[in-house]
């Protein structure tokens, strides 16, 4: 006859059972008794170690889960279920439940690393990223185009733990006072554990990196990239796209006098900010990177925009700034299943949106989560639920992708552009607004110095002339024809002078695929 312990031991099976029906019934035992264990049977286990009892094999798969990080649960689940002899979704339950044991330490964490609570409500993907584009635009002089890219960029760092790739996102301009930082600082407030920082130690990076698994934004980076001392920082930055990214690094000595090997996760979204960042940065690390180039604002433009460093601490905008988070938060909550079946729909690569390599990865998890947005509200003006429109949608003729198509669009004008220093990007835009603001086709070089200086005499007052000013448009290919052949620049005799003239239609010849034209 069988000891009476043995008896009341809950059945585990070393090895995962092969039926469905058989993995249903006995998950459901297992479910059943880990939560309705009696004090009898704890004292019954006594005398048993921890792996002989079913309350503390239920502790171990917790402790395990607990140690966890959230993008490495996919690739455990199979060992997971096969190692404690339940199902999938089990595990996903005692997975919620051991994150549900984290949140109550969260009082050790830095403000910064702490979950915040989710929004009640379900929440409309489409609306939160407009009202997240909205925000942007109050506090920053900033085109459409990448307002929308930095809205969607935010929302994919919360979706990070089911992303396949996490693009750089690189804030660049021209020179100073262009309101990078100011944007830095909000898409870091608004961002996934958003970590702000100047010129980081390596060692306190790559830590950071795998204890939090934060959003780190990287200021004043063209300061000190190419210095030696920092030659790992590109190595992280470069590795950090893609899962599995490590840095391995000897630990001190132990009580036995021998190193150990320790690995750091540097793997997650990162955002860097400085002056000409496409100049700065190594071509590998360009490569890798979603570029949003900020200019100086008119004095009439920052009439219109709040300044974010003198509000960001006025309790209004902390209570916005905390809204959009709840939301966003809720929104991973609700649809990341979505988000990965519109990810895994896009694996066939005939699905190239016209990216191809590299630009294909960078972008690729954005249009998934716009895809996203524009499935939700599909499922809603159909009264369709969520599961329901994801297996209907690309077949139905009344699907409208306004968002994806929106985000394709700016993903191919953003690979499309020629690589110019930000520098002559800002030249020739506002050789632009020249143009539309004297209402004429053509002007003399001698006059779009004057109307140049007016505009910023901080920038050209004492750097442009107009040799220097002709040289720079002939090193942009102002002067050549519809087959890229050189040609002599036109001159017209204007008030008794024989001068150089730069025309429009020359000017906009080489701004097309460079300039985003919404700015014009």
């Amino acid at each position: 006859m069988k000891n009476e312990k043995e008896m009341r031991a809950l059945p585990w099976p070393e090895k995962a059972p092969l039926s469905e029906s058989k993995v249903v019934l006995e998950s459901a035992q297992i479910n059943s008794n880990l939560d309705t264990l009696s004090t009898e049977q704890n004292r019954a286990f006594g005398d048993k170690t921890p792996n002989d009892s079913a309350h503390n094999k239920k502790e171990a798969l917790l402790e395990e889960l607990r140690s966890i990080k959230a993008d490495e649960l996919p690739f455990r689940r199979r060992e997971l279920t096969k190692k404690y002899g339940i199902t999938s979704a089990d595990l996903q339950k005692f997975w919620d439940e051991s994150r549900n044991l984290l949140t109550e330490k969260d009082e050790e964490l830095p403000v910064w690393a702490q979950d915040v609570e989710k929004w009640p409500e379900e929440v409309d993907l489409i609306e939160l990223f407009e009202l997240i584009e909205k925000t942007i635009r109050r506090f920053v002089i900033i085109s459409e185009m990448d307002a929308a890219i930095c809205a969607l960029w935010i929302v994919h760092s919360w979706f990070s733990p089911y992303a396949t790739y996490f693009p750089i996102l690189a804030i660049s301009a021209p020179f100073e006072g262009c309101a990078k930082s100011s944007l830095g600082e909000l898409i870091c407030h608004l961002c996934c554990r958003g970590y702000y920082t100047f010129a980081p130690s390596m060692s306190v990076l790559f830590r950071m990196c795998d204890k939090y698994s934060p959003t780190v934004v990287i200021d004043e980076l063209d300061q000190y990239i190419k210095r030696p001392s920092y030659a790992e920082l590109t190595y992280a930055l470069n590795s950090g796209v893609t899962r599995g990214a490590k840095v391995v690094r000897t630990t001190g000595e132990n009580q036995e006098g021998k190193r150990d090997i320790e690995f750091f996760s540097v793997t997650g979204p990162k955002c860097i900010i400085g002056i000409q960042l496409p100049m700065v940065l190594d071509k590998t690390t360009s490569s890798r990177c979603i570029f949003v180039n900020l200019r100086r604002a008119t004095q009439a433009e920052i009439n219109n925009v709040d300044d974010f460093a003198l509000n960001k601490e006025r309790p209004e905008i902390l209570e916005l700034l905390l809204e959009i988070k709840r939301k966003i938060r809720r929104a991973v909550e609700d649809y990341h299943v979505a988000f990965q079946r519109r990810l895994v729909s896009y694996s066939d690569a005939r699905l190239s949106f016209g990216l191809y390599g590299r630009e294909r990865q960078k972008w690729i998890n954005g249009i998934a989560l716009a895809d996203t947005g524009d499935i939700k509200r599909f499922a809603k003006n159909n009264q369709l639920k969520l599961n329901e429109a994801l297996n209907i949608y690309d077949q139905s003729s009344v699907s409208t992708p306004i968002w994806k198509e929106r985000f394709i669009k700016f993903a191919s004008i953003k690979e499309s552009e020629v690589k110019l220093p930000s520098e002559d990007q800002e030249l020739l835009l506002q050789i632009i607004k020249v143009f539309k603001q004297l209402h004429v086709r053509e002007i003399s070089i001698k006059e779009l110095c004057v109307q140049l200086k007016r505009r910023d005499r901080m920038l050209y007052e004492n750097r442009l002339s107009e040799i220097v000013l002709g040289r720079k448009l002939t090193a942009l290919g102002l002067w050549r024809d519809a087959k890229g052949e050189p040609k002599r620049p036109v001159r017209k005799i204007i008030k008794g002078q024989k001068l150089t003239v730069c025309c429009l239609g020359d000017v906009m010849r080489v701004v097309d695929g460079v300039l985003d034209k919404t700015e014009f």
